[in-house]
């Protein structure tokens, strides 16, 4: 399996000997070591161990810079109708869904924030956009915007004067 990580892509080190000829020098790249935490720059670091015939060894650290630049996915939730009186809540319209190639989904931030301008009129009917981000621990963001169409299905109440 090819990686972005193995010494092909990322470089060897320079390899010499007062004694044994490079060809003969053994070189052993060491498992990558990861960084604790999640930033946008994240520093890997491998150790490259050379051995000599004469059994003298010597290491040095290689740091790889790893760079997240990738926005999350972010599904919104399908268009919605509802009645005036109906709850406008996520819990009753829909939730964005968001996954990303770093973050962990639990880890993810989902919120949104609602443009009630397309409101108008009776009960406040009309359009509600529903605009949802996903920020992933680097700090690159995604949105995406749901309809929410409010529509008033409620006849209206008449009384006829009584028949005196």
């Amino acid at each position: 399996m090819f990686s972005r990580y193995q010494p092909a892509v990322t470089g060897s080190p320079v390899i010499s000997d007062n004694c044994t000829s490079v060809a003969n020098l053994v070189v052993t790249p060491g498992c990558r070591s990861r960084s604790s935490g999640m930033q946008q720059y994240r520093n890997n670091k491998r150790t490259w161990t050379v051995a000599d015939a004469c059994g003298n060894s010597t290491t040095c650290i290689q740091t790889i810079q790893i760079t997240d630049l990738l926005k999350p996915t972010l599904t919104c939730p399908l268009g919605y109708v509802i009645s005036c009186e109906d709850s406008v809540l996520p819990d009753a319209t829909g939730v964005a869904v968001a996954a990303d190639n770093c973050t962990p989904v639990g880890l993810l931030t989902i919120n949104y924030t609602d443009n009630v301008s397309g409101l108008f009129g009776c009960n406040g009917t009309g359009i509600l956009n529903r605009t949802w981000m996903a920020t992933d621990l680097c700090g690159n963001t995604t949105t995406c915007v749901q309809q929410i169409w409010i529509v008033d299905h409620t006849d209206p109440v008449i009384t006829c004067p009584c028949q005196c």
